[in-house]
């Protein structure tokens, strides 16, 4: 199926590829949502009604499955998402996700957020904007990209998801990258810039944390005021590495956090820390081939 504009919304039940559509969204509503394996999203415009506050059901693609019936090889190629009240692309229970080469900008809560996900690649997309508006009604969370999960007491932590050569520019309440309780997640040759912390790796609220996550060869750069962020946070983690970024603009001694005060559990664990500098001359990251 391909191109041709919508006002409305869109709903994939069955395998197809859907390239070129326009959708304009209503209030409250995904623009696409998507409940089937072997859908490939490519070259959609998805415009919502506003991104000045916060509207739970306002997303422009949602891809979901269950624990027992995961959706499967979803694919969001080459398109355009904007002004959305929630966020830009939700999956929950999709397994091996292709999030490429995407721009996503003007959204309140989070512009690419993954929940329950198991394996997946997200690479060469453009995040901008998130939570400039609006997000102090969720206490000033906003994430640019982060992979988690909802209901952690119940659902499964994220496994084995590659976040690279994404560039994430203007989270200034809250992170440019992150993630909950995720396992073997990798951070690679990211840029984030303004974003109050950069990156974020912690655990999650049943107590989980997170395991064997690999931030490498990232650039992170500082908003103006960064004086309450780092650029790298670790804590409730276990067997992370930390190598090869660039960390540029953060006060001294805020480039790397690895634990909170007065909760000695959130400590990181086995975390190796390695080559990781300051040097705005220094050659933007380029994304894995």
């Amino acid at each position: 199926m391909s191109g041709c504009s919508h006002s409305g919304t869109v709903s994939i039940n069955k395998p197809l590829t859907l390239k070129g559509l326009t959708v304009y969204s209503p209030a409250g509503r995904a623009a696409i949502t998507v409940t089937a394996s072997d859908v490939t999203l490519d070259g959609v415009t998805l415009q919502g009604p506003q991104f000045l506050s916060y509207d739970g059901g306002a997303v422009g693609v949602y891809a979901y499955g269950s624990s027992s019936m995961p959706v499967r090889r979803f694919k969001l190629v080459d398109s355009v998402i904007t002004r959305y009240g929630n966020s830009g692309v939700t999956t929950n229970f999709v397994h091996d996700a292709q999030i490429l080469r995407n721009r996503v900008e003007d959204v309140v809560y989070s512009g690419i957020i993954l929940l329950s996900a198991q394996g997946g690649l997200v690479q060469r997309n453009t995040v901008r904007r998130i939570g400039v508006y609006g997000a102090a009604v969720n206490s000033n969370n906003a994430y640019g990209i982060t992979v988690s999960s909802s209901s952690p007491s119940v659902n499964p932590q994220s496994a084995d998801v590659v976040v690279d050569g994404n560039v994430v520019e203007d989270v200034p309440t809250w992170h440019g990258l992150d993630t909950h309780a995720g396992i073997r997640i990798q951070f690679t040759n990211n840029i984030v810039r303004k974003a109050r912390r950069g990156m974020f790796i912690t655990g999650n609220s049943a107590g989980q944390r997170s395991f064997d996550v690999v931030t490498q060869g990232n650039r992170i750069e500082a908003p103006v005021e960064a004086s309450d962020g780092h650029g790298i946070t670790y804590v409730f983690s276990t067997n992370g590495s930390v190598t090869n970024n660039n960390i540029i603009g953060y006060p001294s001694g805020r480039e790397l956090l690895t634990t909170s005060s007065g909760l000695p559990d959130a400590t990181a664990i086995n975390l190796y820390v390695n080559g990781n500098y300051n040097n705005s001359s220094a050659p933007l990251p380029v994304a894995t081939p």
